[in-house]
């Protein structure tokens, strides 16, 4: 190991020379170059290309997932929202069949571990809509519909400050379990003709009225002709709620509070 010689000890890695201070003494040493090169045909590598296989897997259903929730989660997620999504799939991965760096992403048979992932973590949809509600899909899981009974606004919302008036949404997709192929994309859905596809629905601006004003909320979202959803393709169903400000007749979509979660996977 080389020494450095000098009244200012020098750290870090130049090139190959890794500068450190070991018991006060500056000391300079050739580091172990870890080349691309090196990680794709070494066999001391080979967890680390299973982990970059599984990795594109999960990557690539966690990119079908934001999919299914359409253009209405755009303003939900938080900035931690993709990697969130993409740390869900790696942990379906991990309870799914194959061999290591092959195991496929068994979302239908893993369906649960997906329940109630709010797409913002510090704003969950739970805190803003206290309702009662229920989903129901249909038996061919291509539609779903939202029933909210009667229920007071003011009680059964937490609107932000200034809010007057809100939106729920609901939206519906489907997903497709992914399995190993190789090649330079090694993962692929099981059904690409319906991974992906998706439908929704949403109230008009409603009035946030007042003490004891009974509301109702009766949603549908149906999936464009019907298609015939075989068992390795789930039905993702999230809702989202949205608050505005209305002044002189205009509504203006408020800077916090808006929510929206993934509900259930049928």
């Amino acid at each position: 190991m080389g020494k450095q010689f000098g009244v200012v000890h020098l750290s870090g890695q130049y090139g190959n020379v890794r500068m450190v201070i070991d018991g006060g003494k500056g000391r300079a040493h050739l580091s172990d170059v870890v080349t691309k090169d090196r990680i794709m045909t070494e066999e001391a590598f080979a967890p680390t290309r299973e982990n970059m296989s599984e990795f594109t897997g999960a990557a690539l259903a966690a990119s079908a997932l934001r999919k299914c929730l359409g253009n209405q989660s755009t303003g939900f997620g938080e900035r931690y929202l993709t990697s969130r999504m993409q740390g869900l799939m790696r942990r379906i991965v991990s309870q799914s069949s194959g061999i290591g760096g092959e195991r496929s992403v068994e979302i239908a048979a893993n369906a649960a571990m997906a329940y109630d992932f709010d797409l913002n973590r510090e704003e969950p949809f739970a805190g803003r809509f206290k309702a009662d509600y229920d989903l129901l899909p249909n038996v061919d899981r291509n539609m779903v519909q939202l029933d909210v009974p009667v229920f007071d606004t003011r009680l059964d919302l937490a609107k932000p400050q200034g809010a007057t008036h809100f939106r729920v949404y609901l939206v519906a997709g489907l997903l497709a379990d992914y399995q190993f192929v190789g090649g330079t994309i090694p993962y692929q859905p099981v059904n690409a003709a319906l991974n992906g596809l998706k439908a929704s629905d949403q109230t008009a601006v409603l009035p946030l009225r007042g003490l004891l004003v009974p509301t109702s909320i009766q949603l549908t979202a149906t999936i464009a002709n019907s298609p015939v959803v075989p068992v390795d393709v789930s039905l993702v169903v999230g809702l989202g709620i949205e608050f505005y400000r209305q002044i002189g007749g205009t509504n203006t979509l408020m800077g916090s509070g808006n929510a929206m979660r993934i509900e259930r996977l049928f």
